[in-house]
């Protein structure tokens, strides 16, 4: 078996092999498994983060929730009447709705990966991809079913964009017409929606910059264009860029603006802006996309911010609320539930986890140089001050183990916070305690050190370097470190994107893994757990997921995306397994707990 292994891992040192099961389960979403949060203070909204609306025939209205990969239908009246999409491959996987349409028969148009057409069922009846098509950015529909699709071409290292197309599809797919509009590289266009008049002509809503040496230089253009592709008319106008649409019967362009909604004529004259700041009946946040219904109904999807993080930056977490107005922006209506105002997250930064006895679980919060212990229920049972601590791990007797990098010690704390013992060391970024009170510590130069427990001695029993790693060497560090039932020692490599294992005694028994984003590829791998089965589980932050394995690194199966639902992650930092073999994640980007559940 050690001759095995270690032929592996010289083929894996060179990138000449991976660990053998990944072309049989390449793409495998772990099977017999649920999600459980376990602890947030953020209900569960109408949709997370809306991409664009629409409104049918019927009135029933669609939102692209991009924070959830899936498609909200309401009622006029804003009850959920059906949501489609899923995490797993298939028709309706979705990688992140940009934009939708519905055209006068009720079929629905989504902007992803491509351009998907589906039935007021919610059944996939055609995807259009291929060129510019593969990345939609907004969608439109006229009278005749003709379908014009919005795309924009990134500038690299900037946030603009160089180009923007519209290409117009008959309801079956075939390209009828294409118009680029070029923009210097300079500064270029900032952003564009599309609408369909009632006269079958396009509006364009363009956010644009040009040079200025005493402004920022951004401003908005109205576009219209004929059905035949001319230019009809560029009116400057105050917003746009992020949402328009155009009252069928009367033609008033409506455009979105930071916590307003202004009413244009079809000439582009502002008629009225209605909406303030806040988040009630007529009260708006920043994040807005909104739609016309066939009857007049004016709606809005409002993405509202849900907290703030305790040093006051917003947080990442948004709840979507629908707002409905009359024409003239009169006899508003709220839809939903709004963010309790002045609210802040529940963590400041989640930076790991870990399991004590009981089921409790600890929390490291780096922003509120903290260690939070959650009850088994998800309710906060005690906090205890540490300094901006990156890493919490536990003994068996429940003891608590936290690097200080601020004053280069380990300090060890019994499960109410008292102080225990600590011991001096070079800068620490995890630890991992075995069964005899050992520390087995990671520094922030690739180091791994074994140390006597805590208290007892500062000077490494054994010491050696992660692969990779040079005494002076600079760039990413290594993040998380445990260990498994034999006494082996499992790292994450952020710098390389990979997983090492070693002996006991700092001998390499194996390594696999470099950055991407398939099975055994990794994007700033930032902990790793092994559960009472022998699993080893690794949270692969910058791909919003965590990949299981066998303690051969064979692939078994991958859980998680990106996103706000439940079972999504964003920015995940901590990792852990429980007596009960589940798996708690820190969602560090959606500010709670979730609880990966196998069965």
């Amino acid at each position: 078996m050690l001759i095995a292994r270690f032929v592996f891992t010289m083929a894996a040192l060179v990138g000449l092999a991976f660990p053998v099961g990944a072309d049989a389960r390449g793409s495998t979403i772990g099977p017999g498994y649920s999600w459980r949060i376990v602890t947030t203070n953020h209900s569960a909204p109408l949709f997370y983060a809306s991409a664009g609306i629409a409104v049918g025939s019927s009135g029933n209205v669609f939102v692209a929730d991009q924070g959830a990969h899936r498609i909200r239908k309401f009622s006029p009246q804003g009850s959920l009447l059906a949501s489609w999409g899923t995490d797993s491959p298939g028709p309706l996987h979705f990688e992140g709705p940009q934009a939708i349409a519905v055209d006068p028969d009720g079929n629905i148009y989504v902007a992803d990966a491509g351009v998907v057409k589906l039935s007021f069922t919610g059944q996939v009846l055609a995807r259009w991809s291929g060129g510019v098509l593969g990345f939609p950015r907004g969608l439109a529909v006229d009278i005749a079913r003709n379908v014009y699709v919005l795309s924009l071409h990134p500038i690299p290292h900037s946030s603009g964009f160089d180009r923007v197309t519209i290409t117009k599809l008959s309801r079956s797919g075939k390209v009828l017409m294409t118009l680029v509009y070029t923009y210097s590289q300079l500064f270029g266009a900032l952003g564009a929606a599309i609408a369909v008049a009632p006269n079958n002509s396009v509006v364009l809503s363009l956010k644009l910059q040009q040079h200025c040496h005493s402004c920022d230089g951004t401003y908005y253009l109205l576009r219209t264009i004929s059905p035949s592709g001319h230019i009809l008319s560029d009116v400057p106008v105050d917003t746009g860029g992020t949402s328009v649409s155009v009252a069928r019967s009367t033609g008033d362009v409506y455009l979105t603006a930071s916590n307003t909604i202004e009413r244009l004529t079809p000439a582009g004259v502002l008629i009225s802006t209605f909406g303030s700041g806040g988040c009630g009946a007529a009260e708006l946040g920043s994040d807005l996309h909104v739609a016309v219904s066939p009857l007049g109904a004016v709606y809005v999807a409002d993405s509202q911010i849900a907290a703030l993080r305790p040093d006051a930056f917003p947080s990442p977490v948004r709840d979507g609320v629908l707002h409905q107005f009359a024409p003239d922006g009169t006899n508003p209506v709220l839809y939903g539930t709004c963010p309790s105002s002045g609210a802040r997250t529940l963590f400041g930064q989640i930076n790991d986890l870990a399991v004590g006895t009981g089921g409790r679980l600890y929390v490291a919060d780096g922003i509120t140089s903290s260690i939070v212990r959650i009850d088994p229920a998800g309710n906060i049972a005690g906090v205890f001050a540490a300094t901006h601590p990156s890493a919490v791990a536990t003994d068996r007797s429940g003891n608590l183990y936290v690097p200080d990098l601020q004053h280069g010690t380990i300090e060890k704390h019994a499960p109410n916070g008292q102080l225990l013992a600590k011991t001096v060391v070079s800068p620490v970024e995890a630890t991992a305690i075995s069964p005899s009170g050992r520390v087995y510590a990671l520094t922030a130069f690739g180091d791994i050190l074994i140390l006597p427990p805590v208290g007892q001695g500062s000077v490494p029993l054994r010491r050696w370097r992660m692969v990779g790693y040079a005494g002076d060497a600079g760039g990413l560090s290594p993040s998380g470190i445990c260990l498994d039932g034999a006494g082996n020692v499992w790292v994450t490599d952020t710098r390389h994107n990979n997983i090492q294992e070693y002996s006991p005694w700092g001998r390499l028994l194996l390594i696999w893994g470099r950055g991407g984003s398939g099975p055994n590829r990794f994007q700033n791998p930032s902990g790793l757990t092994i559960d009472g089965r022998g699993h080893l589980f690794v949270l692969d932050s910058g791909n919003n997921r965590v990949q299981e394995y066998d303690l051969h690194g064979h692939f078994r199966a991958t859980f998680g995306r990106e996103g706000q639902a439940p079972g999504q992650l964003h920015a995940p930092y901590g990792i852990a397994a429980d007596s009960n073999g589940s798996i708690d994640i820190g969602d560090r980007g959606n500010d709670r707990i979730q609880q990966l559940i196998l069965r």
